[in-house]
């Protein structure tokens, strides 16, 4: 089998996923399951059009599908214009679109950023759809990074910044025209709906003055900030990977907790109860904090809402969750952030621990393994093999999703969800020619009872050889 490589100058993006509800509308049932996954390379090296062939892979179950309709949209399913770029008639195997080129059908309409695909026949469609980002060519973003970004602070008064922000040149520097700094809520997270915040034409890097307290000139750290991001940009063109400074304020906290304890008691699934128990530094001398504020966390890496705040000096040093306290949508952690007038410490000082809901399954399937028969690049097919878990008694289902580099699932919507066996193996097969979705490098399989899915699986690489 030949490696899978893309045309010169293509851009190839995919999304899949198994959707499934439960409306009827019409004479035709509304279709119960999606379309397993589309992609395209986009040829058309002009800005703002798309070229070439769009390909879906078809939904495992076709019986009440005769059609699979492609719209410009966004986030959650939007469609950016109702009417629809093509609809594209079922028939029992992969379909296929053309965009032309220069064509006004290929032009990406205003506010659109994804591509969406629902599932329907003559009656109604599916109220949900699989997407996945437009990725135009013909403004393809520089890969091209600055060097690294450095600061010392000089201000000591909370939220400001002082001094100079130094950007190393980029080793490349040649081949882009400046660099721009954004805040950050993450390590490559821009801070949302803000604009750069400095920037200008490369000069051997580039030097930005962030004020001073002596004449009230000093930076305002907005809201939510936790780091500095640097990229660099190229006429329209930015790159889409930064450099990244922490910031440390002179006058945040310095001393994250020694240690974070929490056991769920709350017996139901997609719900907690208990007590988070906070040991704090040992050595509180220099800025020590006033608060430990509690988030929910979405990775280790991105906070969701706030939970609470602590007052440092309360004994026992704990926050107790009450009984059937709802999980909020994607929290998989809990963050616990030290923070004085200063705010809240910088990022690395952050204690994290991962949420255990004893309401979900604890225990993962004992392996998975998948083989692609494929031998056509881009393309998978073959059995995945799923073994079950050494004890069932708290697993209804294994549930089987597409996974990136680190095991995590791409899409919120699963290929297929496998009713446990009495503790036998449980194979699916992946049909032929399936289109294999974009930054998909592995399967996952998620134990799931009533209460919902454990929060960690286990996963597989996949070779298409």
């Amino acid at each position: 089998m030949s490696r899978f490589t893309l045309k010169k100058s293509a851009v190839a993006f995919v999304a899949t996923c198994l959707l499934t509800i439960t409306a009827c509308d019409g004479i035709y049932p509304t279709p119960q399951d999606g379309a397993l996954s589309f992609s395209i390379q986009d040829e058309d090296l002009a800005i703002g059009r798309i070229a070439g062939d769009l390909t879906i892979s078809p939904s495992l179950d076709e019986s009440d599908i005769t059609e699979y309709n492609l719209y410009w949209g966004t986030d959650d399913c939007i469609k950016v214009d109702p009417e629809p770029i093509a609809r594209i008639a079922a028939t029992g195997g992969n379909v296929f679109h053309r965009f032309y080129p220069a064509a006004n059908a290929s032009q990406i309409r205003v506010g659109a950023d994804k591509l969406l695909v629902f599932s329907g026949n003559d009656d109604a469609e599916m109220a949900t759809c699989i997407d996945m980002e437009i990725v135009d060519a013909g403004a393809s973003p520089l890969t091209i990074q600055s060097g690294s970004v450095l600061i010392t602070d000089a201000d000591q008064r909370p939220r400001s910044l002082g001094g100079q922000l130094a950007v190393i040149a980029s080793s490349s520097e040649a081949m882009i025209d400046g660099y721009r700094l954004y805040w950050g809520v993450s390590e490559t997270q821009k801070l949302p709906n803000a604009e750069s915040f400095a920037g200008g034409i490369k000069n051997n890097g580039f030097i930005y003055s962030l004020g001073s307290n002596t004449n009230n000139t000093a930076t305002i750290i907005p809201e939510r900030v936790t780091h500095i991001l640097s990229y660099t940009y190229l006429g329209t063109q930015e790159n889409t990977i930064p450099r990244y400074l922490s910031i440390i304020e002179s006058a945040s906290p310095v001393s994250a907790p020694q240690n974070v304890t929490f056991t769920d008691t709350d017996p139901d699934g997609g719900q907690i109860a208990g007590n988070l128990a906070i040991t704090p530094a040992a050595d509180l001398s220099f800025l020590p904090p006033t608060h430990y504020d509690i988030f929910w966390g979405k990775t280790n890496q991105i906070r969701l809402s706030l939970i609470e705040s602590i007052p440092a000096d309360t004994v026992p040093l704990q926050y107790t969750f009450p009984v059937d306290t709802p999980v909020v949508p994607d929290a998989r952690f809990l963050f616990v952030i030290p923070r004085n007038a200063g705010g809240l410490a910088a990022s690395f000082r952050d204690f994290v621990v991962t949420i255990s809901d004893i309401g979900l399954p604890i225990l993962d399937a004992a392996a998975i393994s998948f083989t692609d028969t494929d031998p056509n690049a881009g393309k998978l097919s073959g059995t995945v093999t799923i073994a079950a878990a050494p004890d069932e008694t708290n697993i209804t289902h294994y549930v089987l999703y597409w996974a990136d580099a680190a095991g995590d699932r791409l899409y919120d919507l699963p290929i297929i969800s496998l009713e446990a066996n009495n503790r036998n193996n449980l194979t699916f097969r992946i049909p032929n020619n399936t289109i294999k979705p974009a930054f998909a490098s592995k399967l996952a399989v998620y134990t799931k009872n009533s209460g919902g899915e454990k929060i960690t699986g286990i996963a597989v690489s996949i070779n298409d050889l």
